[in-house]
């Protein structure tokens, strides 16, 4: 590690030396802002999502599960490859049913092939595990969201809420040292055919790290770069900066120079739709907008409204946005409604059919006016 980083890690925990004071530095870590999932990348919001005096356990790791970790990654999924590269570790996530619902036409979660190589060494020491039960959202976002439920087009809207505060949070934290290596192959037949998707290793204890240990490990990691012609000389940390291979053991004795200085988060862990921390009747309606169904019927409400009737008149042309030149990004829609009086009662006895439905409207046609009272 070179002087610089250490310098810079020795300013921003100088004054954490005990498990005691763990509580205090995990509320400047921003562990209460959303994951955004981007058309290319994801990031925290810049946004709190729910107030930090939420209840948190922390579970110190006990020395059995302290000990340093190796992996080798071959990923084939273009979602498996970028959640390892922002180190997010949840195995069910590619076939999370709801990660269509708040994330829209994003190519994040699109399966197209790729072919990485990802290896990366990690110890955990301390897991922030949240109760999503105990989790109440910030009064900003709640405030957000009830005015995009108010809105003539509440599907869009909830959709531009959750991009600036977040898509997912995770259930939990996991915090400790980790260096890495990620790189993009080619995409062909033959390495398709030969893929070992996972490899890893294990020490014993936190404190018997030998390099010797993973040494086959390594070799496999070099036979796939080394035809690319990738230098295999080197790892990446959290932070950007280079730890080369010769160097390693002093990194590791780096990390473990304190206790728990210099902690960084190394894993979010078990995610979960930002709607859920919403008390219902609320996260009822924001499902309802979004099409979060439990049967197989997914609808999204993309628009409401009320058409004001007039007597004799039974055909009526309405424009999304009438005062713009707005429209839907398609006509893959459906329409519902029905005739009600001044009370919101509805007249069951008239039929109201659509027609000429196209991205800037639509036909409204009443059938038997003349029986209205």
């Amino acid at each position: 590690m070179n002087s610089k980083f250490k310098e810079y890690l020795e300013k921003e925990f100088k004054n954490i030396k005990t498990i005691e004071q763990l509580p205090n530095w995990i509320k400047k870590q921003n562990v209460n802002y959303g994951l955004i999932f981007a058309e290319k990348n994801i990031y925290s919001s810049n946004f709190p999502t729910f107030i930090t005096d939420t209840e948190l356990h922390i579970n110190i790791l006990d020395e059995s599960s302290k000990k340093f970790k190796a992996k080798l990654n071959i990923l084939t999924k273009k979602i498996d490859s970028i959640l390892l590269e922002n180190h997010i570790n949840d195995p069910n996530f590619a076939g999370f049913k709801y990660n269509t619902d708040i994330i829209n036409k994003n190519s994040i979660i699109k399966n197209s092939p790729v072919y990485d190589i990802y290896l990366e060494i990690k110890c955990s020491l301390v897991e922030l595990i949240f109760e999503k039960k105990s989790i109440c959202p910030s009064k900003d976002l709640e405030d957000e969201v009830k005015k995009a439920l108010e809105n003539k087009n509440p599907y869009k809207e909830l959709i531009k809420v959750f991009d600036v505060y977040g898509h997912f949070l995770p259930q939990k934290i996991v915090m400790g040292h980790k260096l890495y290596r990620k790189s993009h192959l080619l995409v062909n037949h033959e390495n398709n055919n030969s893929i070992i998707s996972i490899q890893q290793v294990e020490w014993e204890t936190l404190h018997d790290f030998k390099i010797s240990k993973f040494e086959e490990l390594i070799k496999h990691w070099e036979s796939y770069l080394e035809k690319y012609d990738f230098d295999t000389k080197y790892f990446i940390s959290l932070d950007g900066e280079t730890v080369m291979r010769d160097k390693l053991e002093k990194w590791v004795e780096f990390c473990l120079e304190g206790n728990i200085y210099p902690l960084q988060i190394i894993n979010w862990c078990d995610l979960y739709p930002l709607y859920e921390i919403f008390d219902n009747p609320l996260r009822e309606d924001i499902e309802s907008i979004l099409g979060v169904d439990y049967s197989k019927i997914k609808e999204k409400v993309l628009m409401t409204g009320a058409i004001p009737t007039e007597k004799d008149i039974n055909y009526y042309r309405v424009n999304f946005f009438p005062d713009s030149d707005n429209h839907l990004e398609s006509n893959n829609y459906q329409i519902f409604g029905k005739l009600i009086k001044k009370d919101g009662m509805p007249i069951d006895k008239v039929a109201v059919t659509f027609k000429s439905l196209n991205v800037y409207g639509f036909s409204a046609i009443i059938e038997s006016f003349g029986i209205v009272k």
